[in-house]
Formats: C-alpha cells, structure tokens, sequence
C-alpha cells in the first residue's frame, strides 16, 4: 500500500512539476553562461563546451555571488 502511495504521488508530482536537473560549479576559473538558446561551459577544456539543448528543453544560467 505504501509503495503504490509513492509511486502516485511521484507520478503527480512529475506531471505538475516537471523534471529538473541541477549542477553546481565550484571553483576558481569555472564558468557557465548563456547564449540564446546554448549553454557555454568554461570547465578545464582547452576549449569551451557548447550544449545545444534538445526540443522541449530549457536551460537556465543562476548567479551566485
């Protein structure tokens, strides 16, 4: 009975809510930022990293200070 309590509510829970992903970066020189529709990482590469999000994906860049 438990189980099937949890399953449901996960279950409305992703409809109304959605999935989300999150990511921290911590550290010195790391950086994340948006441009347009991509996501551009700074993470250590010689190069930057540009994620193109698939269609009905979002990105969303937060800063912290």
């Amino acid at each position: 009975m438990v189980l099937m309590r949890a399953l449901v509510a996960n279950m409305v829970t992703g409809v109304t809510k959605g999935y989300e992903k999150g990511i921290d970066i911590v550290g010195v020189g790391y950086r994340a930022q948006k441009t347009r529709d991509k996501v551009v990482l700074n993470v250590g590469y010689s190069h930057p990293v540009e994620i193109t999000p698939a269609p009905g994906i979002t990105f969303v860049v937060e800063r912290y200070h």
